[in-house]
């Protein structure tokens, strides 16, 4: 009867120590799934080790939605007067609505909580011109783009998810 409590006891402790050891790995499998998820979810690269927030965090902070910015960002600058830098992999061409919009792999401008200001690196053509983008402000559900003389107002909601370059 002694080996049967003993064997018992053993039992229980591997099943105890099995459930555990799967504990501990559906917990490392379900980070690791969700770490992977977001980097999946969110178009920039992976700053998560540095605690560097990403380009599109940034946006969202100053009042943009992230799509405002086409996926593939590679990194940024933003010093605390809040003139910018961010950086793509290469240019990039995309449609919204019947706009053609053209991103340089540098765009740099000045950015305060509903506007940036001084945009370089950011074009739409106009019949047949590429005319640049100086402005963007967002007031309400509106982002009002600003493109010489004039302003083409669209819903924020059409900025909810990143553009992909063509």
């Amino acid at each position: 009867m002694a080996n049967h409590h003993v064997s018992v006891l053993t039992a229980a402790l591997l099943l105890s120590t099995i459930a555990s050891t799967t504990t501990a790995l559906t917990n490392t499998t379900s980070t690791t799934i969700a770490s992977a998820n977001a980097t999946v979810a969110s178009p920039a690269i992976s700053l998560a080790n540095s605690g560097k927030p990403t380009v599109y965090d940034v946006l969202k902070q100053y009042g943009f939605p992230p799509g405002l910015l086409p996926t593939g960002a590679t990194g940024y600058n933003l010093r605390p007067d809040g003139s910018f830098e961010a950086y793509l992999a290469a240019e990039c061409n995309f449609r919204i609505h019947k706009w053609s919009v053209r991103f340089s792999n540098r765009i740099a401008g000045n950015i305060q909580t509903g506007s940036i200001h001084n945009l370089e690196g950011v074009k739409v053509k106009v019949l047949f011109v590429w005319i640049r983008i100086n402005q963007v402000d967002h007031a309400g559900d509106q982002l009002h783009l600003h493109a010489g003389p004039v302003t083409k107002s669209f819903s924020v909601s059409d900025f909810t998810t990143s553009p992909h370059c063509s």
